[in-house]
Parts: C-alpha cells; structure tokens; sequence
C-alpha cells in the first residue's frame, strides 16, 4: 500500500497528532519517518508540549532527553508563575473590573488546558485520563463558560 504522506500533513495545525500517526504507521518508508521525526520534535519543542514528549517517546522509540524536558518544565513552571504575579498584581493594583477579567482569562485558560488533555486522552486511549479531566471540566463549566464548550464537554462525554 502506497501512502501519500503530504495529503495527510497540516500547515495550520499546531498539534502534531497526524505526524504522529503516520510515524506508527508501517507503511511509510524510513527516510520519511525521519523528516516526520524532526517535525514533530521542533513542534514538541517549540509548543512546550511536555507530556505529549514524554508519553511518545518511548512508544517511537525514542531516547528521552531530559534536559529538554527539564527546560520545558521550567517555562511552563515561570508560566504560571507570571499568571500568579498578575492575578496578585490586579488584586492589589487594579479595580474590580480588572481583577474580573483577569481572573476570567485565567478560567477561559484553564476550561482550554483541560478540553485539549481530553483530546489527548481520547488520541492515546487513556480512559483514567479522560475520567479525570471529564470531572475537572464540568466544575470548571459549572463556574461558567460559553455555549459552545460547553457543548463539546458534553460530546466528549457522550463519546467516553
């Protein structure tokens, strides 16, 4: 069977799950494997996407590095730290409307976080994932959130 691997590549999505399914598929020839391989890493390493590296490295075979891994942990660690110096910040500094704002980014950002590790629960089968972050996202939702999110907690649901 001959697969066209540029019919399956994406320019516009950030997530590199259809590299990722072609890097298992048997079909396709080493020397693509290997560009496929790069791609994936520089998207992994430019998104800081920890945990997506760490869960598929060992399934590709591949030698974990990690002080890359150490230094993805460090930007998502000063990450959150920035969201705290903020929220603190507009707690002290900033009126009511600007500490309600901030403090609704910083759900609309964790409603987001949550519904992509559910998407990454159901792309690698991991069921207590999925149980955990399906929980996490309706006590987030129950403090609000948009119709539409809403709507895919819902089908996601409906698909565990």
């Amino acid at each position: 069977m001959d697969i066209n691997v540029q019919s399956f590549k994406s320019s516009d999505s950030k997530l590199p799950v259809q590299k990722l399914f072609l890097l298992r598929s048997p079909d396709i020839e080493d020397i693509e494997k290997a560009s496929l391989k790069d791609e994936v890493l520089s998207l992994i390493k430019a998104d800081d996407m920890t945990e997506l590296y760490q869960t598929c490295s060992p399934k590709l075979g591949w030698e974990l590095d990690l002080s890359c891994v150490d230094a993805m942990n460090a930007k998502h660690a000063d990450e959150l730290k920035n969201l705290d110096d903020k929220i603190a910040d507009a707690e002290e500094n900033l009126g009511e409307s600007e500490r309600r704002r901030r403090w609704l980014w910083d759900r609309r950002w964790r409603r987001w976080l949550v519904l992509h590790t559910l998407r990454l629960g159901y792309f690698h089968l991991d069921f207590a994932l999925i149980s955990r972050n399906i929980d996490k996202a309706k006590n987030l939702f129950d403090e609000g959130g948009d119709w539409e999110r809403k709507n895919r907690l819902k089908v996601y649901e409906g698909l565990y």
